[in-house]
C-alpha cells in the first residue's frame, strides 16, 4: 500500500492523473502466460476489485482482470491445465467469493503454486483450486478479516447524520462504534472460515484453531493449509497429487495397496488417518473407486 500511495503522489497533474486513473479490463492485457498446454496466471501483490491505473502501474492484482484471464484460459481449447501463481499479501474481500465460485465451477485441472505467500483473501482464492503447492519457504493462512479507520476527525469537516440512522457512522472511538463495526467483521470471518473449511475438506474447528496465523512449508502441509512441497517446474509437469516413492515398485501393486501407501504420504505430513483418507479421495479419485472396488469384493 505504501508503494501505491508512493505512485500516486508523484502524480504532478492531478486533473490528467484522474482521468486515466480507471482502465477499462477489456483494454488491458493478459496476463496468462502459456508453457506447453498449461497457463500459468499470476495473483501478485495486494487484490483490488476493480482494475485501475495502480493496480496495473504497482504490481497489483485486479479480481476483475484475473476472472477474465481465468476465464479465457478455460475456454482456450489449446490449455490442458490452470497454474494459479500466486505470490500476495491479500487485499479487498470484496469479489473474492464469487471468484471462488467461479474457480471451483472451471472443470480443467487448475493448481495454485506459492513461492512466497498466500495470504488472506490470496489464500481465499489459492484453497479454491483443486491443489495448493508450496515452496518450501512460502507462507500461507492468515484466514480472518481486519478493518482499519482513522477514528480523527478530519479538520474543518463536520458531519451530520440522520437521527434516524445513528449506526450509519460508527463512532470507532466509542466501545459501541467498536463493537457495531466488529460485528460486521466478525461475519464476514464466519464466511471465509466456513469457505476455507469447505475448499479445504477440513472442519470448521481445524480451520479456527489456526487463529489467523501464517505456516511455512511443510507446517501448513502438517495443518491442512496446503497439499504438498513443490516447485513451479513439477506443477506444469503434472506431477502426481500425493508424490510417488522414491524407489519405483517391481511389480504392480492391488488398489488396497496403493490406497494405503497414499494414505501414508498424507500421514508422514502429519494429517490425522482419517484427514489424510479424506484428502486421497478427493485428490485421487479413481484410486479410491477402485480400492472400494477391491475391498467389496467387486
Amino acid at each position: 500500500m505504501r508503494q501505491i500511495v508512493a505512485i500516486a503522489e508523484r502524480q504532478a497533474d492531478l486533473e490528467a492523473f484522474l482521468a486515466v486513473s480507471k482502465v477499462d479490463p477489456a483494454s488491458s492485457k493478459p496476463q496468462v502466460d502459456k508453457r506447453g498446454d498449461t497457463a500459468i496466471i499470476p495473483v501478485r501483490g495486494p487484490i483490488f476489485r476493480y482494475a485501475n491505473l495502480l493496480t496495473n502501474v504497482s504490481g497489483a492484482t485486479s479480481v476483475q482482470v484475473l476472472a477474465r484471464d481465468i476465464a479465457a484460459a478455460e475456454a482456450d481449447p489449446a490449455v490442458r491445465a490452470i497454474v494459479l501463481a500466486v505470490d500476495s499479501p491479500g487485499g479487498q474481500a470484496a469479489g473474492i467469493a464469487d471468484l471462488v465460485s467461479t474457480i471451483k465451477a472451471i472443470e480443467k485441472p487448475i493448481t495454485a503454486y506459492v513461492d512466497n505467500q498466500a495470504a488472506s483473501a490470496a489464500y481465499w482464492l489459492a484453497a479454491a483450486t483443486s491443489e495448493v503447492v508450496i515452496s518450501r519457504a512460502a507462507l500461507v493462512g492468515n484466514v480472518g478479516v481486519a478493518v482499519s479507520a482513522n477514528v480523527n476527525k478530519r479538520d474543518g469537516i463536520i458531519e451530520i447524520v440522520s437521527s434516524q440512522s445513528p449506526k450509519k457512522r460508527p463512532d470507532l472511538s466509542t466501545e459501541a462504534g467498536r463493537a457495531q463495526v466488529q460485528t460486521i467483521v466478525d461475519d464476514l470471518a464466519a464466511v471465509f472460515i466456513s469457505d476455507i473449511a469447505r475448499l479445504r475438506d477440513l472442519s470448521e474447528k481445524a480451520v479456527l484453531a489456526w487463529e489467523g496465523d501464517v505456516r511455512l512449508g511443510s507446517k501448513a502441509v502438517a495443518v491442512g493449509m496446503a497439499d504438498r512441497i513443490g516447485n513451479l517446474t513439477e506443477v506444469i509437469r503434472g506431477r502426481p497429487l500425493v508424490p510417488r516413492s522414491d524407489q519405483p515398485r517391481a511389480v504392480p501393486v492391488s488398489a488396497t495397496q496403493a490406497f494405503h501407501d497414499a494414505v501414508s504420504q498424507y500421514e508422514a505430513a502429519g494429517r490425522s488417518r482419517a484427514d489424510a483418507i479424506r484428502m486421497v479421495a478427493r485428490h485421487q479419485p479413481d484410486l479410491h473407486e477402485r480400492y472400494l472396488t477391491e475391498v467389496n469384493g467387486g
